[in-house]
């Protein structure tokens, strides 16, 4: 339903059932973080971007984690309910960090798509080029899992940016 909101909110509903739907493909996770020992205050995942078209995570046990990084640079706890889900859009920079004294679940369902991903033509004009070069999501993601490449602060500009 968000994917699908994004498209409308551009006026491109064709391409949600055109594009997305076709190409959509989905990969759910049952993630476990370890509570941090007496000598550790916070452990976590490196800062980092989705590389996923989107990402939904839902946090269990009542055992907060996730920080965001809002746009003046600082960063924020994100304090769920049992019943609430988090939609990330991927390329959003985020981070999920460990703190407390228990172990943390995360359920976390990514998309990803298929085919390949490009900007729809009526968004590109004289005043608003394309951003992206069309590119392979899963040969994006191989480039994101290379050791050399994890620590960069937007794999997807790299990747195929213009």
């Amino acid at each position: 339903m968000v994917v699908r909101m994004v498209f409308e909110s551009y006026g491109e509903e064709k391409y949600y059932k055109e594009a997305y739907l076709k190409s959509a493909s989905h990969l759910f996770r049952v993630m476990k973080y370890r509570k941090p020992e007496e000598n550790e205050s916070k452990m976590g995942i490196v800062a980092h971007t989705d590389k996923t078209y989107m990402s939904i995570i839902h946090q269990k046990d009542e055992v907060d984690g996730l920080e965001i990084k809002a746009k003046d640079g600082q960063w924020f706890g994100v304090e769920l309910s049992p019943s609430s889900f988090v939609v990330m859009a991927g390329e959003v920079i985020l981070v999920i960090t460990m703190k407390g004294d228990k172990d943390r679940y995360t359920l976390a369902q990514f998309s990803m798509m298929k085919e390949i991903v490009e900007t729809p033509e009526e968004l590109v004009d004289q005043e608003h080029p394309s951003q992206f070069k069309p590119f392979d999501h899963f040969e994006c993601l191989e480039f994101y899992g290379r050791p050399e490449n994890r620590m960069l602060e937007s794999a997807i500009k790299t990747y195929c940016g213009m």
